[in-house]
């Protein structure tokens, strides 16, 4: 889990218990799918450059407006190793991935509208999120660090460390352990920094 995921798990459950479902339906969807986006730009930073100029024509247009099911397909398209979506391991968060976009839409379609049944997506919400963290690549379910660059020179970086706890702090990365760009989010993960940048 990443302070982002916490922090909307945090509010999720706050509206949960002042009973407000709508509210917590509303977090627990926005939680999902910024899971899906965080998927999207793992895999976007790491193969971009790596497909066929055909495929990369279609995600540079499929991303200026993209639908959730566009996420995900784009998704599935850099995905070239098999890593997440071709991984025999995540069947269960594959599915779960895949049943989202129908769900979504079957569900309160294209708006935000959550009256009478609020609790019900609450509920479905946030098992599905549970099933993707808990069934999902480990960057997902593993507690990460987010890290915002915001300088550099010629031997250092320096950002914002956002642990999963929910606490920051300031940190200086040494040029000689890796290079990462200027004004770039990554995620630290297993001693790996993955950007994260542009999304």
């Amino acid at each position: 889990m990443d302070y982002i995921s916490k922090k909307i798990g945090d509010k999720s459950q706050l509206n949960v218990f002042t009973g407000n479902y709508r509210d917590a339906a509303t977090q627990e969807q926005s939680r999902l799918e910024y899971v899906l986006l965080l998927i999207l730009a793992y895999l976007w930073n790491k193969n971009i450059l790596r497909i066929d100029d055909e495929a990369r024509c279609t995600c540079y247009q499929g991303i200026a407006r993209p639908s959730i099911g566009g996420i995900v397909g784009l998704a599935r398209t850099l995905d070239i190793d098999g890593e997440i979506f071709g991984n025999k391991k995540l069947k269960k968060f594959r599915e779960s991935i895949n049943d989202y976009p129908s769900l979504r839409n079957e569900l309160i379609g294209h708006g935000f509208s959550f009256e009478d049944n609020s609790e019900s997506l609450y509920n479905i919400f946030s098992n599905l999120y549970t099933h993707i963290k808990d069934d999902g690549p480990s960057f997902l379910k593993d507690d990460v660090d987010i890290i915002k660059i915001i300088s550099s020179d010629e031997n250092v970086s320096k950002g914002i460390r956002y642990k999963a706890s929910g606490e920051y702090t300031p940190c200086s990365i040494s040029k000689g352990a890796v290079e990462l760009a200027n004004q770039s989010i990554y995620v630290y993960h297993e001693k790996q920094y993955f950007q994260i940048s542009p999304f």
